[in-house]
């Protein structure tokens, strides 16, 4: 009926594919064409069609647009290599997919989830007040994702003994412990060539990317790497010391005192526009030196000129007298802040040469290791290197040597900004983390979390490495969606939220898309993520009905949940109604062993 409807009206291309809400009817629509017995028309071509033919060719074209989810365009469609319940249940459903879903197949997953993608517990992570590791991470706690902006963990699950356990080298020295089956958004070397740039990033698990570590040939060159996150969003601070003179005097200036060593007028009048005094100590004529010796005197806070101490007092305040180092609340600034602190430090010890390479040198180990920190905040990628240092012949103390390229402005001083360039040939080397190791390691007890971030990426490390989280049944989606098939993937909580605030027609399409998607995920599906009060009895009797229209349309429903008796999970009114669905579906058990028992 519904198939006669469409060859006998007037449809447009943005309306095709919601008439076309099942495979079942793409697949009779099919049929018609190719039995056409006016024009003889396929689907492969629209030469000499009529115009029955053409219509359906319209609808099937919009159909195939739409019904893969944009998620899963860029994925590698490969079998994923989880826990062996699960393992054996994925590739039971996806080897016949058809019979998947005439069969109308209904199960759901109970039991600890995330047992794939896990990370090691002593991986640290990122939040806007500083770093964490992850086995004392906390639901609710706040991460960033790639785009550099605040994320939410919003499940944290059980630690699992990784049985294969390995550690990933990056080409800057960052090491992380992950288990095979981490997903990481990566380019090969494919995708990175100028000629093939229409090509995107592929989720790839740490086992996919060891098979395929290097390429081309005897030369053996690194085929992985990560794109560096964008510059993270921290909250603007109440910073005592401009940031700007602060990083000039950890460059520049006395380790005991206020007073700097300066050869730059531009220096000295940037210092002034931050409402500081600067007085001649030392002239360059007395001490046979290039640098003259300034004393940075008060701090100007209004016309009165009213004045606070000397910057030695300032400096005395933030404990870096005698101890340069930079304080937290200025690496945890705000971009403006901390490219301020960054200038300072730049055009106080860094350079840059004529081709673009940019270096921040310190005799100071922990300092170097801040400012890299620094750096990479800002998205740039950077390493440190160690030597030895010689003045006149003289052996000194070994310095560390930041190397780096960026279009970030990151010198006030003109002599040194006019020299900063990113090559086109240098940005895809300078912007991206290349993998060039991978090893096996001994089992390590690892675990997954859930963010909230879009992409369902978040940070790691100091490095800010950005690394993936996805559900397990994302992968029974992935199969189904090449295939043609339509599919949905929602949580409990996404369904709670629009029975209760969207509009009727909301409401109503919501729940057609339910009834009708040809795969059907919900996932966090506990008594946790329910409605309460009166409307829980009203719920429970919709939820139930969308479960029944879906077994006697024999169409495939697949839920998860953390609880392993799911039904024991939900108390009042709808447990009748859950009792009564989950008589049609299989149960399968997800077992893993749960490590917080012992303590850790």
């Amino acid at each position: 009926m519904q198939c006669q409807h469409i060859m006998t009206r007037q449809i447009s291309r943005s309306d095709a594919f919601r008439t076309i809400p099942q495979r079942k009817i793409q697949e009779a629509l099919l049929k018609t064409l190719r039995d056409c017995d006016t024009c003889g028309q396929n689907e492969a071509t629209l030469n000499n069609a009529c115009n029955n033919c053409i219509l359906i060719n319209t609808a099937l074209s919009r159909f195939a647009d739409s019904n893969i989810p944009i998620g899963y365009w860029h994925l590698k469609m490969e079998d994923f290599k989880g826990n062996k319940v699960l393992l054996d249940k994925y590739n039971e459903l996806t080897e016949n997919l058809n019979k998947t879903y005439y069969e109308g197949t209904c199960i759901c997953f109970a039991g600890p989830h995330g047992t794939g993608k896990q990370l090691s517990l002593e991986t640290e992570l990122p939040t806007p007040t500083g770093f964490i590791k992850l086995e004392n991470l906390k639901e609710g706690d706040r991460l960033f994702d790639e785009q550099g902006n605040v994320c939410n963990v919003v499940e944290l699950h059980p630690i699992n003994l990784s049985p294969e356990s390995y550690e990933i080298e990056f080409d800057d020295g960052t090491t992380i412990k992950a288990c095979a089956e981490h997903r990481w958004l990566t380019w090969d070397r494919d995708a990175r060539a100028e000629k093939k740039a229409k090509n995107e990033p592929i989720i790839r698990t740490t086992k996919e990317i060891l098979d395929t570590l290097r390429v081309g040939g005897s030369q053996q060159i690194a085929n992985h790497s990560i794109p560096c996150t964008q510059p993270l969003n921290y909250p603007p601070q109440n910073l005592p010391i401009d940031p700007y003179v602060l990083g000039i005097w950890l460059g520049d200036g006395t380790l005991i005192d206020g007073t700097i060593e300066c050869a730059d007028d531009d220096i000295l009048d940037e210092i002034k526009k931050a409402g500081y005094s600067v007085n001649l100590i030392n002239s360059s004529l007395r001490n046979k030196s290039k640098s003259n010796k300034y004393r940075v005197g008060d701090l100007i806070l209004s016309k009165q000129k009213r004045r606070i101490g000397l910057l030695k007092y300032q400096l005395k305040e933030l404990e870096v007298l005698n101890n340069k180092h930079i304080p937290n609340r200025y690496l945890y600034s705000s971009f403006k802040q901390r490219l301020a602190l960054l200038q300072g430090l730049m055009d106080s010890d860094g350079s840059c040469r004529e081709n673009g390479l940019l270096e921040f040198c310190s005799v100071k180990l922990d300092l170097a290791d801040q400012v890299n920190q620094l750096i990479h905040s800002f998205g740039i990628k950077s390493n440190i290197r160690k030597s030895a240092s010689f003045l006149n012949g003289v052996r000194h103390k070994d310095r560390y040597r930041i190397c780096f390229t960026t279009r970030i402005p990151v010198f006030r001083l003109k002599r040194k900004l006019c020299r900063l360039r990113l090559e086109k040939q240098q940005l895809c080397r300078t912007t991206h983390r290349y993998i060039i190791n991978i090893k096996p390691i001994d089992p390590q007890p690892m675990r997954c979390i859930t963010v909230d971030s879009s992409s369902h990426l978040f940070l790691v490390t100091r490095s800010f490495i950005p690394t993936h989280n996805t559900m397990t049944t994302s992968n029974i989606l992935k199969k189904a969606s090449t295939r043609g098939y339509q599919c949905l993937h929602v949580t409990l909580g996404d369904i709670v939220s629009n029975a209760v605030s969207n509009t009727a027609y909301d409401k109503f399409t919501a729940r057609r898309e339910l009834m009708m998607v040809d795969f059907l995920v919900i996932d966090e599906f506990d008594s946790r993520h329910m409605t309460e009060g009166a409307g829980a009895d009203l719920f429970g009797r919709q939820m139930e009905d969308i479960f029944r229209r879906r077994s006697e349309n024999k169409l495939p429903l697949f839920m998860c949940t953390n609880s392993p008796n799911v039904i024991e999970s939900f108390t009042g009114p709808i447990r009748q109604s859950i009792d009564s669905l989950m008589g049609f579906a299989t149960i399968v058990p997800v077992l893993g062993k749960d490590f917080r028992k012992g303590g850790m």
